[in-house]
Parts: structure tokens; C-alpha cells; sequence
């Protein structure tokens, strides 16, 4: 995990959390749009913790939102990227592979939220995580996953996959597709 680290430590700056917000605009609204006054939020596999940054700032809840990631170094960037957040007890900062139901089994969520997380899993994964995020008491899921018409995977092991792929192996409520085609945002509405 380390890969991610080194990739994403250099991109600790004002100006990368500005094109993050930019260009990932449609997924953020789409979380912030599903969330009240009073939505308990968790970001999974929330890496450098931008997105968690972005919804804080935009006050989408009165309630501590919780971003959690598997990679110690990960959340080591994350401490250091919300740490006004987490001082002004916006933010709960935690370990968790949101593959692993255990580990997220005591929390009840009313939104859950990744950002290039799912690619990464095979299908059976997905589903399973899921399944977790759902027995969460969610009321909706919000992923967000590069498309097919990424010409190579950042990191080798995504899988850049066609909306009818995503449709068939997790079964969204709707999946928007934005930045002309490039990127989904995969939702689940449960209520």
C-alpha cells in the first residue's frame, strides 16, 4: 500500500483538493444533495480524505462525519489533510476495510461515500461490501468509479469497466456518468 503513499503524498496541497473538487463536482453534490442537517456520513477508503474535506466544508451535516481507510500510511495522510476537521471534532479518523463486515458492524450510517475504492475489488467484493454498507442502515450509497473510457488503469489493477458492467455485478439504483463519459458515480437509494 505504500504505492498509494508515495503517489498521493505529493499531491498534499491546496491546488490538488481544488481539481479534486472540480473535477469530481457531480459525485460530491450527489453525496452532499443525500444528506440533512443531521446525516451520519462515512467516507470508505477515504485516502488523503479530500472528499470528507469537501462535505465538511460545505456543512452538508451537523454530525461528526467518519472517514476510514485500511492503509495505516493512507490515514497518516489523512490526519494530517483534515486536521482542522478532526480538531474541531468534524471528523472521526479510523481503520477499517470496508470489505471486512466486522469492522464496521457497531456503526449505523445514513450515507456512505467512497472515491475509487470498488475498481480495485473483484465482483463478489463488491457485493459483499455492499451488502455490509446496506445492513449499515444506509439510506444511500454514493461510489464513485473510473469508466471504460480510461485508456490504462492508474495503478494496474483497476478495472475500467462500461456502466452495463456495473449495472450487472452491483446493481446501482442509477449510475450518472460525467466529465464526457470518463467517470461514474454509482447510487443506491434505499429509503
Amino acid at each position: 500500500m505504500s504505492r498509494w503513499y508515495d503517489v498521493y503524498v505529493k499531491r498534499m496541497n491546496d491546488s490538488y483538493y481544488d481539481h479534486v473538487c472540480k473535477r469530481y463536482k457531480v459525485h460530491i453534490d450527489l453525496i452532499a444533495n443525500a444528506c440533512k442537517i443531521d446525516t451520519r456520513v462515512m467516507e470508505v477508503g477515504c485516502g488523503m480524505g479530500n472528499i470528507t474535506r469537501e462535505l465538511v466544508r460545505r456543512s452538508v451535516t451537523n454530525k461528526r462525519q467518519v472517514a476510514t481507510d485500511f492503509c495505516p500510511k493512507m490515514l497518516d495522510l489523512a490526519l494530517l489533510n483534515l486536521e482542522q476537521e478532526i480538531s474541531a471534532n468534524k471528523v472521526l479518523l479510523c481503520k477499517g476495510d470496508m470489505t471486512n463486515s466486522n469492522h464496521f458492524k457497531w456503526m449505523t450510517m445514513d450515507v456512505i461515500h467512497s472515491h475509487g475504492v470498488l475498481e480495485h475489488y473483484g465482483d463478489l467484493a463488491i457485493r459483499e461490501t455492499i451488502e455490509v454498507q446496506k445492513r449499515m442502515g444506509a439510506k444511500t450509497l454514493v461510489h464513485y468509479v473510473p469508466g471504460e473510457k480510461y485508456e490504462k488503469p492508474s495503478f494496474g489493477d483497476e478495472r475500467l469497466l462500461s456502466v452495463d458492467a456495473w449495472k450487472k455485478i452491483c446493481e446501482p439504483t442509477e449510475i450518472y456518468t460525467f466529465n464526457q463519459g470518463f467517470d461514474y458515480a454509482l447510487v443506491w437509494d434505499l429509503k
